[in-house]
């Protein structure tokens, strides 16, 4: 029975921050599934949300792990994937120690946990990811979402250096899984790959046609951009869906920040 909130009487016990209550209600039935309220939280959620029911949180997670599977959402995110999101690094911790096989469950785009720390760039998460969690599965690690992007492609694509650099020590990550290039010539693309391998992250493009140059000289990041031009400097013409080359982008760049020095708001084009 529910409440006008949608809350059963476990959200309830947990909202009133009543551990023995929930011990008992869990007692009577180990296999209830608590569905999202109306407001689509979980019990779970709403613990690791306060931090002053961080011991319910635990609690939840030791008596009904399974429990961290619950999709919420239009997205379908379960905790993990909130957790995620906002770099919350201990709940992350937490929940991979109760519950291991969540990390391998997707959203409704069929992205991971570890998709969605990469795209929200929380270095913390993906490092603890790669470097303490010795188990996690490859299929994480490797999980292409519905544009065929693995964490490592989002990561490229971003133009973050730190993570993408994070990710390809791990020996575990697969350089050649994901989104395919949009290049006609693909037997090029292979003779390029098999010379050098990092080459496919190179020209990977996202759905705009960028590549991960695009990306980087577009927000900015000199360091991903020396980088990407020392591993490829011909990859500085490619050209995006709307003609621009990474080249062209950074002289547009230059320009407009010249003119916010000089103030002349003048087109150059």
């Amino acid at each position: 029975m529910r409440d006008i909130y949608g809350h059963a009487a476990l959200m309830v016990a947990v909202k009133y921050n009543k551990p023995e209550a929930v011990k008992l209600l869990y007692a009577a039935d180990p296999d209830f599934h608590h569905p999202p309220s109306k407001a689509d939280r979980t019990p779970l959620k709403l613990c690791m949300s306060d931090s002053s029911m961080q011991e319910m949180f635990k609690l939840l997670l030791e008596i009904a792990p399974i429990q961290s599977k619950t999709p919420m959402g239009s997205n379908g995110w379960t905790v993990l994937h909130y957790a995620a999101s906002s770099g919350d690094l201990s709940s992350v911790a937490d929940i991979l120690r109760f519950c291991p096989d969540c990390s391998e469950v997707v959203d409704n785009k069929d992205q991971n946990f570890l998709h969605i720390a990469v795209k929200f760039e929380h270095v913390e998460v993906v490092r603890f990811c790669v470097l303490e969690i010795k188990d996690i599965a490859s299929n994480v690690l490797n999980g292409q979402d519905k544009d065929g992007n693995t964490p490592l492609n989002i990561a490229a694509l971003s133009g973050n250096e730190t993570i993408t650099l994070c990710l390809l020590r791990d020996p575990r990550v697969n350089i050649n899984a994901g989104a395919e290039t949009n290049f006609e010539n693909k037997e090029d693309i292979e003779s390029k790959v098999e010379i050098n391998p990092n080459t496919k992250l190179l020209i990977m493009i996202d759905e705009q046609g960028d590549t991960a140059l695009h990306n980087a000289v577009l927000n900015h990041k000199l360091e991903a951009v020396k980088q990407l031009l020392e591993a490829d400097p011909d990859i500085v013409y490619n050209a995006n869906n709307s003609g621009e080359t990474p080249l062209s982008i950074a002289i547009r760049e230059a320009r407009t920040h010249e003119n916010r020095l000089t103030g002349d708001n003048t087109s150059h084009y």
